[in-house]
Parts: C-alpha cells; sequence; structure tokens
C-alpha cells in the first residue's frame, strides 16, 4: 500500500524530495507510460537510466540512494501516476 503518491510528466520533476532519514524506498508505476529515475541533483533522460513499467510490482531503492531527491520523466507527453512507501 503507498503512504505517498507521486506523478511525472514529459518536463522533469522532483516527485519524491530528498530525506535524510530515509533507508529505503519503494515505488511502484501504476499508470500511463514508462517512467525513468534520477537521483539527487541529476536530470531523467528518456531512453536511459533506470526505467519503472506501468504494471511493474514495485522498484525498491536502499541506501544512500534512498534518502536523495528522486525526479522522474514520462516517456511521451503524457502524464504517469505512481505511489510510494518508505521505511
Amino acid at each position: 500500500m503507498a503512504v505517498g503518491t507521486w506523478t511525472a510528466s514529459a518536463t522533469a520533476s522532483t516527485a519524491i524530495a530528498e530525506d535524510m532519514s530515509r533507508g529505503n524506498l519503494e515505488i511502484q508505476h501504476t499508470s500511463g507510460e514508462e517512467v525513468y529515475l534520477a537521483f539527487g541533483d541529476d536530470t531523467p533522460v528518456v531512453g536511459s537510466g533506470i526505467r519503472i513499467s506501468n504494471g511493474q510490482p514495485y522498484y525498491r531503492v536502499q541506501g544512500t540512494h534512498a534518502y536523495k531527491a528522486i525526479k522522474m520523466i514520462c516517456d511521451t507527453a503524457e502524464t504517469a501516476g505512481g505511489g510510494y512507501a518508505q521505511a
């Protein structure tokens, strides 16, 4: 079950803010086209980087990447929605 939600569009957006106390993050993509992830100050690029597809169970982020800001970009001009759970 998601404890929060995010949306990403064709324009890169910071979906999840940096949180130094976060040790794990599970991200699930629930609608729209594929979404690409970037961590910290990086900018996501369509077609490269970490891709999560609609219908994947989840993507788990641990360690130093888990507390960084997470930016996302959608594969097309559509908007993609999803949820995240943190521990």
